[in-house]
């Protein structure tokens, strides 16, 4: 479309500098509905993954999650985050078409430049589609906007400095410098005027106010107190009313002004006189009808401006497109986790990558705000995330409006009322409410009165073969229930329009968890409330509505619903402790709640002198000392200089210190050194497991109240181990000196520990090998030996580990990271020495960096010792990646790899040899031990990875699984489709207890490339697992194996088996350990099973749940294998006794050994008793 010239170039005299975007506007004219933006059927009202036309890649940056929805007619939102090399980056931009001709733009404030108001505040009532902040303004003291501000052709502040700004003028948008300045004429005499309403009024000049100013003093705008000549004069109907040396607070007479005068102009009005006829003009420097000013153009014709740069924050920016026909305004949050903000040079190259040819920076910091009524909605709603943690007041915002219809109905749509994308799952027997919005030629919501049904591919509408049904429905809305898993399509039609939306049914419930694990509560009245999410078996998640819940809990506190997902629970006494109960579907979950906090002193350090030091890579000292109020402490010196490897310096109690109750967390006085150094607590908890309890860096001096959380859901009693100062930073070097004393728990009222119910995923093998698989790739970590201790046992169990793996001939094995302790070359040569002599050519193998291969060096010393950190391998079929999270995180490992795993992704998911991806990297991003110390470190990176992969399985329909280590334990879990293995400790003792993944040994992965296809509606569980699964392979000692030498028929016993390993430590056979059960005259049922399969001579043997049942006389053998390691028992069942019927035909009611196991065997229908005396 040719857009004509209107103004070719707005320059400020004397500046050079042309900043004009060209472009003329359509005349207004009537256009039907149809013809409007937006009028079409829009199908899900926020479309994820839509970056609504941007490049927001451009930069090179990864992780991208974007969204875009509709707001009005030429006016669309796309929200983004995304991963740069510096960070993170959350932003939202608002495309406005301004050849739109029912969109327009006004200034709007609180009604005076100097009342500031919250955006949202500002637009409320006055029919706004959208806004974002504005002027720079005089915080915290006048308030008003700083630079020329125009609205509808009206000038509310003008400064007679030129500035950039954005300018509207006939429908043609720029991006020019704009001032505005006047004239006082008394009689023959014309004095020039700074500005109007300004928030300051230069030296020797004149200013002039009027009612827009509002209620401000007029002392800010004189210079007071600084300035010592000050003068006003009071103007109504053009005539001089008062004429004073005053400032102070104005009274503005009905349509006048008031001229304020500094030195020379303040001079000036005293020259004035009461009745004096004078004229005050003020006019802008370009004939706009809108403009807002800016500090600085960052884009001009396409390229970065000339501009000071500042530091990060979060930034506002309006830019236009080449030609004119499109605004672009732009925000960035700032001062979060997954918001560091920009400086002014990446906002410009942001704004350049948008598409803006020329751009101006508005306020930003805690000012950016954006609000929004998105398509469907009534509401104007907070879009951003203010840096300042809420909305904070502002002088003005730039709203869009539209003259489109808000009551004609032109469309309508079908959501699910919950927010969120998971909404749109449901679980089978579950239940999910959406309603039918209304869509006007706005886009606004409307009312809207139809029907709803449910379809399915190949079903019909509402049809009995549908994965959903509508269970209830009203005009306007309905409820559905999951039924079978797969796709369904939610349609409302309504006055003959029809709006659809896409749900996903997924496989049977497996578990639930609660939004929280535990809550802690101060005092009566509190509140707290609790969301419940449930999970199928391959880790998909939907939100369960409190119609599918029955939640109870004791005295001393109340749970009510709170809308269509939550439940409050407000505690109704001062001190007490319960447990909340929530029961879903038959699966119950517990959430212990208390109230009332006290502290109780866990040790006052009387027996300081008993306690010891110990180091790790240092040298220091521990010696007693004395608090900030002369009690007992504990002075830690240390040397932090003698290595690069992580160091430590510990005090050590004479003996674990019991922790009263059940902490919530502890507290102790830290005299820092402002060090940076970092301490812990080393406490045991009620399992016996080791743990570490963090707290902040040491970055302050004197003594300051520290805080060590303990995590949800660990296990009680605790007992105080040691104190710990670490340095885990390789480039820090330094002598610290740091006292320590009162050290205290927070404690809650005891409250009774629920159960946690295990989610055994069941991608490990329980009962058999993965010895069928096309596929087998040995996964080991974690070993942690030294080079200076070759004979050590951590290297020992190293080489037992790979001569396991050689010996299963495996096609690849996987050293998923932390191979060696200290990652000191002397460590890599022994590493090399080992995998030489035990590996050899036998087995080809990747080695991937864990936190200690750069222990006190850097990565490019483990390159120079083993290649690249990185590595993209196909085996026939199967794409391995390997990634380096060695510094903590795959961010910190440099966002390349990140690029290289999106790359590659895509690589697979186009090529029709390649049917699946297995990725590995040391650290999980979720860590299954209360503690979460081991996963990936950026919690935001966490959750996006596990976006990328299941979104890959999701689009590709190939299959993908992640494998990681680190945490010390054994374990699985699925998330999205995605399998996720995490290898325990082949070396190092494990960190957790042994039923929980806490023992040594190494992971066979099983992997069937004719499996990996899996398609757009996977079956659940079935096919994740046909094409991987996990064989856990434990270190065997010694295996025992309990089984009963007899059994009478019909009787059921309990089988375990228990590993013994590593001098001593005893591991039952069970999740997350494989084992192979087998025998002769045994039938195994399959692990998964619930029902038990008949057929067997003798006995019967579910490994899932351990019964053993005697089904026939006669003996057999039950056997079981772990990791090559065999042990059997003979079982003997006698025949049994058949009694004498004293009515012929009629068989006993009781069978021989009662009503106990026999009369459970016989439901579960073993068959006709063999002692039955029947007709």
């Amino acid at each position: 479309m040719h857009l004509p010239a209107r103004r070719l170039t707005a320059a400020l005299a004397g500046a050079g500098l042309c900043l004009a975007t060209v472009g003329a506007l359509p005349a207004l004219a009537t256009t039907d509905s149809a013809e409007i933006a937006g009028a079409e059927a829009l199908a899900d009202l926020v479309t994820v993954g839509d970056d609504g036309g941007f490049d927001l890649g451009a930069d090179g940056s990864v992780l991208h999650e974007v969204s875009t929805t509709a707001v009005a007619p030429g006016l669309d939102l796309t929200s983004f985050q995304r991963l740069e090399e510096k960070g993170w980056t959350s932003g939202n931009i608002l495309r406005a078409d301004l050849t739109e001709p029912t969109l327009s733009m006004r200034v709007l404030d609180s009604g005076t430049t100097t009342a500031p108001a919250t955006v949202l505040d500002q637009v409320k009532g006055s029919g706004a589609v959208a806004a974002v902040n504005g002027n720079h303004f005089d915080m915290n003291f006048t308030n008003a906007p700083i630079f020329t501000t125009v609205s509808d052709g009206e000038i509310i502040n003008g400064y007679s400095q030129p500035y950039p700004a954005f300018t509207l003028t006939d429908g043609v948008a720029a991006v020019e410098y704009l001032s505005a300045s006047g004239t006082l004429t008394a009689g023959d005499v014309t004095h020039e005027l700074a500005g109007l309403n300004r928030a300051t009024v230069p030296a020797n000049s004149i200013g002039v106010y009027n009612e827009r100013w509002g209620s401000a003093s007029l002392d800010r705008p004189a210079g007071l107190p600084g300035e010592t000549d000050v003068a006003t004069a009071v103007v109504s109907g053009g005539v001089v009313t008062a004429v004073a040396d005053t400032a102070g607070e104005p009274v503005f007479p009905d349509g006048g002004q008031i001229l304020l005068g500094r030195g020379a102009g303040a001079r000036a009005l005293r020259a004035l006189e009461v009745a004096q006829a004078v004229e005050i003009t003020v006019e802008p420097s370009s004939d706009v009808d809108l403009g807002i000013g800016g500090n600085v153009p960052l884009v001009l014709d396409g390229a970065l401006a000339d501009f000071p740069d500042e530091p990060v924050a979060a930034r506002t920016v309006l830019g236009l497109t080449e030609d004119g026909s499109e605004l672009i305004v732009a925000t960035v949050d700032g001062r979060s986790a997954t918001a560091r903000g920009l400086t002014r040079v990446e906002m410009a190259e942001l704004m350049i990558d948008l598409g803006a040819h020329n751009a101006v920076n508005i306020d930003g910091g805690g000012s950016t705000t954006m609000v929004a009524r998105p398509a469907g909605g009534t509401d104007v709603e907070l879009v951003n995330v203010p840096s300042d943690g809420s909305q904070r007041v502002v002088a003005n915002s730039l709203a869009f409006f539209s003259s489109a219809d808000t009551a004609k109905l032109t469309d309508v749509a079908v959501r699910p009322v919950l927010d969120g994308e998971d909404a749109h799952h449901v679980l089978p027997g579950l239940r999910r409410t959406v309603e039918g919005v209304g869509l006007s030629e706005q886009l606004a919501g409307t009312d809207a009165r139809g029907r709803f049904t449910v379809t399915s591919p190949g079903s019909l509408p509402n049809g009995k073969d549908a994965n959903a049904v509508v269970a209830e429905q009203t005009r306007t809305g309905a409820v559905l229930e999951g039924v079978t898993p797969g796709p369904a399509t939610v349609t409302f039609k309504a006055s003959g329009l029809t709006g659809a939306t896409n749900l996903t049914v997924l496989g049977p419930l497996d578990h639930v968890t609660a939004s929280t694990q535990q809550i802690a509560m101060e005092g009566e009245g509190d509140t707290a409330t609790i969301r419940l999410t449930g999970h199928d078996a391959d880790g998909f998640s939907a939100p369960i509505e409190i119609a599918d819940v029955e939640a109870s809990v004791p005295g001393g506190f109340t749970i009510e619903p709170a809308g269509l997902d939550a439940f409050t629970v407000t505690a109704t006494t001062a001190s007490g402790s319960a447990v909340v109960q929530l029961a879903v579907a038959g699966t119950v979950v517990q959430v212990p709640v208390t109230v009332g906090l006290t502290t109780k002193p866990v040790t006052d350090l009387a027996d300081g002198a008993s306690w010891r030091f110990e180091q790790a890579r240092a040298s220091g000292a521990l010696t007693v000392a004395q608090g900030p109020d002369g009690q007992p402490a504990l002075r830690l010196t240390h040397d932090f200089t003698t290595s690069t490897a992580t160091r430590g310096s510990y005090a050590v109690a004479p003996a674990p210190i019991p922790v009263p109750g059940q902490p919530q967390a502890i507290t102790m006085l830290i005299d820092g050194d402002a060090t940076g150094a970092w301490p812990r607590l080393q406490v045991r908890d009620g399992d016996g497991v080791v743990k570490q309890l963090d707290g902040p860096m040491i970055t302050w001096e004197g003594w300051k109240e520290t805080t060590f959380t303990v995590p949800a859901g660990t296990p009680f009693p605790l007992t105080l181990e040691r104190v710990r100062i670490m340095e885990t930073r390789s480039t820090a070097s330094y002598r610290g000196d740091i006292t320590f004393t009162d050290i205290r728990a927070v404690v809650a009222p005891d409250v009774e520990q629920p159960v946690a119910v295990p989610v055994h995923d069941p991608v490990i093998v329980t009962d058999g090998t993965v010895d069928g698989f096309a596929q087998r790739i040995a996964v080991m970590s974690d070993a942690q030996f030294v080079g200076r201790a070759p004979g050590s046992d951590t290297v020992a169990a190293a080489r037992r580990t790979l001569q396991e793996i050689v010996a299963e001939d495996p096609d690849l094995l996987v050293i998923n990271g932390d191979l060696v302790d200290e990652g000191a070359p002397v460590d890599f040569d022994l590493a090399r020495r080992v995998l030489d002599e035990e590996v050899g050519d036998a087995v080809p193998y990747l080695y991937v960096p864990g936190n200690h291969e750069i222990m006190g060096g850097s990565i490019e010393e483990f390159e120079a010792a083993f290649g690249p950190a990185q590595n993209v391998v196909d085996v026939d079929g199967t794409r391995v990646i390997t990634l380096d999270t060695s510094a903590g995180s795959l961010r910190a490992g440099g966002l390349d790899q990140i690029r290289l795993l999106e790359d590659s992704l895509a690589e697979v998911a186009s090529d029709p040899t390649l049917t699946g991806v297995v990725v590995f990297f040391h650290h999980p991003t979720e860590d299954p031990l209360p503690a979460d110390a081991s996963q990936i470190s950026d919690r935001h990176e966490a959750a996006a990875l596990d976006a990328l992969l299941g979104d890959f399985r999701a689009r590709s329909g190939k299959s993908v699984a992640a494998v990681n280590a680190h945490v010390g334990a054994f374990h699985a879990r699925s998330f999205e489709g995605v399998s996720n293995v995490v290898n325990g400790n082949s070396g190092k003792s494990p960190a957790s207890t042994p039923d929980k993944g806490g023992f040594t040994g190494w992971t066979l992965l099983g992997v069937d490339p004719a499996e990996g296809v899996v398609g757009a509606n996977p079956v659940p569980v079935t096919d994740r697992l046909q094409w991987l699964r996990a064989e856990v392979h434990a270190r065997v000692d010694s295996l025992v194996l309990d089984v009963p030498a007899e059994l009478a028929l019909g009787e059921t016993a309990v089988v375990t088996g228990t590993v013994t390993q590593d001098g001593g430590r005893q591991v039952p056979v069970a999740w997350p350990m494989s084992a192979d059960w087998s025998g002769e005259g045994v039938t195994i049922a399959p692990a998964s099973g619930t029902e038990l399969e008949g057929g067997a001579s003798v006995l019967r043997l579910n490994p899932a749940t351990g019964e053993l049942t005697a089904v026939g006389s006669g003996t057999a053998t039950v056997r079981l294998t772990v990791n090559g390691v065999t042990e059997e028992v003979t079982v003997t069942v006698p025949e049994a006794e058949v009694p004498e019927c004293e009515t012929p035909g009629h068989a006993p009611t009781t069978p021989p050994g009662g009503s106990g196991g026999n009369a459970k065997a016989l439901e579960r229908g073993l068959g006709r008793p063999p002692w039955g005396c029947g007709a």
